[in-house]
């Protein structure tokens, strides 16, 4: 585990290694004051999903499974260094995870709930 990648959050006494470990427990609790104190995190994670290909990346890795940079520029028809610089955004907050193998990096979905949130905020603006 590389310790850059990793964001400590305090929340009521428990350490959190990201944003959306935040997100996710609030929601379990369901309790104003949880989701309150979990605001902030979830705006900045929203806001890294507002640009159109970092949330066809989280589509894409979410249908295709695990996938190299060069694999997604292909797929996303982007050049390699945007694709790069917006999944070391996606990685900084634990949204991806990667590991090497050989030359490449390999991008995986760590949570692999978020494509189904995100299809639900879509319903919601389909709506709106």
């Amino acid at each position: 585990m590389n310790g850059i990648d990793f964001y400590y959050f305090v929340l009521k006494r428990k350490y959190f290694r990201n944003p959306l470990d935040i997100i996710i427990m609030a929601l379990k609790k369901k309790s104003l004051t949880s989701v309150s104190n979990s605001i902030e995190p979830m705006t900045k994670i929203l806001r890294l999903l507002g640009h159109p290909l970092r949330l066809q990346t989280v589509f894409l890795l979410h249908q295709e499974g695990d996938l190299s940079a060069g694999d997604l520029c292909k797929h996303l028809n982007s050049e390699q260094t945007l694709m790069s610089h917006h999944l070391g955004d996606l990685r900084k907050v634990g949204i991806l995870g990667a590991r090497r193998d050989g030359k490449s990096i390999i991008y995986s979905l760590r949570y692999p709930g978020l494509p189904a949130a995100i299809q639900s905020l879509t319903q919601l603006s389909n709506h709106a």
